[in-house]
């Protein structure tokens, strides 16, 4: 072929592609720029008619609207003086866009994109948002009493000083989420992902959080009355929380640090405290039963009439604790119990095989078939209402108190046998002030009062 006649051939064809392509491009472009154009009108549609929402009636659907980037910034969307619900924004989407204190109250945002949104100080009382997408959403100050927040996403949102009463957030993601200062009484927390969550200085008095894992979260303080059963808390700083009668039943608190915390009525039945740090916390009246303190740090700590039956508490530190009145019918194998106030308290059966017990005040106390072989006992106090095993002498060492005997202690047959898991005593010994108190009053009078 000749050499000018292939060049021509080949000139032509790149030409027709050329010309081709050209008007695809051009197709493209225009089309491309078309359907912006034409979903810039529909968003400003969307937005118009969302500014507008209230002043229409209220009454206009809004699902699957486009508002991506919207200023929504203080939009009504609620449903004003009228009963009912707010606005419906069911599978709309919102994303990054500006909703700073807005009023969504009762709204229907279910499976809306909120992500990255600005929702500061928005008003979602009792929204429904099960299965939104609020990921890296600024919800702070946020109002979210009521809202339904189930399966919702929440990773990396900010909800620092957001109000969350009663919100249900079961099933929620809130990994590395922000709740500092946030309000969460009666929130229900179940099932939760809260991996990495901040909960400092949350309040979470009543709160569920029933099976969740706490584990690695940052430190929590408010947590009275919280149901937090099978909870995860190993290893998390909770010192000087309030946990008064919070229920933590076969919680795993292993090696965390409840320095100072209340614990006062609290039920933490079966829970493993294995090596946990309680130094000066108070446990009064508490539901121990059953509970792994192996090797925990009890210094200081009160535990009036607390109960340990069944409890295994070896090698644990209880040096200067307050156990007056507490069941102790628990294993304490190679425990300190070093100044300890035992007074009145129920240690029938204990195991005490090398435990300390030296300066421990034992008056009042029920030793009753306890095992005390190795039980160092020097200084320890005892009087004539301590009950002692059958056949045990005092050591030398310890201290005799003379304290008349006013008190009969009858036992059953079956009294003097610990039993694991089983209830505890039916009423508490005499209190201290009660039985000194008694005692003054049968004290026979002076010879100067006879004579007066």
């Amino acid at each position: 072929m000749d050499y000018d006649v292939l060049s021509m051939l080949m000139g032509t064809a790149i030409a027709t592609v050329a010309g081709v392509t050209g008007a695809w491009v051009q197709s493209w472009a225009r089309d491309h720029f078309s359907r912006r154009r034409a979903a810039e009108e529909e968003k400003k549609r969307w937005v118009e008619l969302a500014l507008h929402w209230a002043e229409s009636g209220r009454c206009e659907s809004l699902r699957r609207a486009g508002l991506e980037g919207a200023d929504l910034r203080e939009v009504d969307l609620g449903p004003g003086e009228r009963e009912g619900r707010g606005a419906d924004l069911s599978y709309s989407t919102l994303t990054a866009a500006r909703l700073q204190g807005a009023n969504l109250e009762s709204t229907t945002l279910r499976e809306a994109g909120l992500a990255a949104a600005n929702l500061q100080g928005a008003n979602l009382w009792s929204a429904t948002l099960e299965g939104a997408d609020l990921s890296n959403s600024d919800l702070r100050g946020a109002n979210l009493q009521n809202a339904s927040l189930q399966a919702a996403n929440l990773q990396g949102a900010d909800l620092r000083d957001a109000d969350l009463r009663n919100a249900d957030l079961r099933g929620a993601t809130l990994r590395n989420a922000n709740f500092e200062n946030a309000n969460l009484p009666g929130a229900d927390l179940q099932g939760a992902d809260l991996e990495g969550i901040n909960l400092q200085g949350a309040a979470l008095q009543g709160a569920s959080l029933v099976g969740a894992d706490l584990c690695g979260v940052k430190k929590l303080t408010h947590l009275q009355g919280a149901s937090l059963c099978d909870v995860n808390l190993s290893g998390v700083d909770l010192r000087n929380a309030d946990l008064r009668h919070a229920d933590l039943e076969r919680a795993d608190l292993r090696g965390a640090d409840l320095k100072n915390a209340d614990l006062s009525g609290a039920n933490l039945r079966d829970a493993n405290l294995r090596n946990t740090r309680l130094q000066a916390a108070t446990l009064q009246g508490a539901d121990l039963r059953d509970v792994d303190l192996r090797g925990a740090r009890l210094w200081d700590a009160r535990l009036q009439y607390a109960n340990l039956r069944g409890a295994n508490l070896r090698d644990a530190d209880l040096e200067d604790a307050d156990l007056e009145g507490a069941n102790l019918m628990a294993h304490l194998q190679g425990a300190s119990l070093k100044s300890a106030n035992l007074w009145g308290a129920d240690l029938r059966g204990a195991r005490l095989r090398h435990a300390n017990l030296e300066g421990a005040d034992l008056q009042n106390a029920n030793l009753w078939s306890a095992t005390l072989e190795g039980a160092q006992l020097k200084d320890a106090l005892y009087g004539e209402t301590t009950r002692w095993p059958k056949d045990f002498l005092p050591p030398p060492e310890a201290t005799a108190q003379d304290l008349p005997a006013i008190i009969e202690l009858e036992l059953s047959p079956h009294e003097n046998e610990l039993s694991v898991g089983a209830e505890g005593h039916d009423r508490p010994p005499p209190h201290r002030q009660d039985l000194e108190s008694t005692n003054q009053a049968e004290r026979p009078p002076s010879q100067t009062e006879r004579e007066g």
